[in-house]
């Protein structure tokens, strides 16, 4: 999926030639043929797993989407019931209120529903069932409504998967400065779908994300310039990108700060520091990429 073929691709190869060639040496060069593989290697995986990642951290429940969306400056009491009972683990009862919240017209509530629904909190698992609630949130103006359908679409979710669909309602949501619709819309953009892939779109709407999301928007910033995608590959950029979204204990920042380490690429190659990122990237959930590297570098004397 990320290798290029026909004109595209050997203009790339000759842009990577030139550049080795510049820099003197095929040291260099075998370095960066190196990071482009284990990149893509890298892309692959995260590109297998992102779209069920970003519908995870996209449909939230009430905590991620009241007053930050601006959705509601005073929060009504069938909300705020609403949230005690799920913040003590009672859904049915939050469920209850939350409902009561959506009569009255607030779009929290009905995002809310649609969230517990996708989530399987105190129901059954129905993203049908979710889809209904979050169209409803939409009606009554709900931002994360918007995005939370565009993420249903883009990942097949109760629907048909339809990327195009999905674009539509990411850019309700971000047209709102919803900053996570703006993430995914540059994650479309950069992988093509439902849309021409464009890396120069791809990094304004990330950079957009990042004053919001600074995170996840950081470390894709980063691979952009670690891969050269719309810009010139620049190692010491990627590596200041990573090291913004680590401060948010980006997992995946980290086994890239530990692989430029590794690698030696826009920093003095230092083993002992890459070991000490991959490792870092070890503590978070659902996150080999570390303990890959970790083995790798195991096998080689540590310096």
């Amino acid at each position: 999926m990320w290798a290029r073929g026909g004109e595209e691709g050997r203009a790339e190869e000759r842009r990577y030639e030139c550049w080795g060639l510049f820099q003197v040496g095929g040291t260099v060069m075998n370095q960066i043929n190196e990071a482009r593989t284990r990149i893509h290697r890298m892309k692959n995986y995260i590109f297998r797993n992102q779209l069920i990642f970003i519908l995870t951290i996209g449909i939230s429940v009430w905590n991620s989407f009241s007053l930050q969306a601006g959705e509601t400056d005073n929060i009504p009491e069938a909300q705020e019931k609403g949230y005690e009972a799920e913040r003590h683990g009672d859904y049915a009862k939050a469920i209850k209120w939350y409902k009561k919240d959506s009569l009255n017209g607030d779009p929290a509530g009905s995002t809310s529903i649609g969230s517990f629904y996708a989530k399987g909190l105190g129901v059954p698992q129905d993203f049908k069932e979710a889809m209904k609630w979050f169209l409803k949130g939409a009606k009554q103006g709900g931002t994360f409504s918007e995005r939370n359908i565009g993420l249903c679409y883009a990942n097949g979710s109760g629907v048909t998967q339809d990327y195009k669909e999905a674009m539509k309602w990411l850019l309700k949501a971000a047209a709102k400065g919803d900053g996570l619709s703006q993430f995914h819309i540059g994650f479309f953009f950069e992988n093509g779908l439902g849309v021409d892939r464009d890396y120069q779109k791809a990094m304004k709407w990330y950079k957009d994300a990042a004053e919001k999301y600074e995170d996840i928007a950081s470390y894709h910033i980063g691979q952009m310039y670690q891969l050269g995608h719309g810009v010139p590959i620049d190692f010491k950029k990627a590596m200041e990108f990573y090291l913004k979204a680590e401060k948010q204990e980006n997992p995946n920042a980290e086994h890239s700060i530990g692989f430029l380490y590794a690698s030696g690429l826009g920093i003095e190659k230092n083993k002992k520091e890459a070991m000490k990122w991959y490792q870092k990237a070890t503590t978070h959930k659902k996150n080999d990429w570390g303990n890959k590297y970790i083995d790798e570098l195991g096998s080689k004397s540590v310096k």
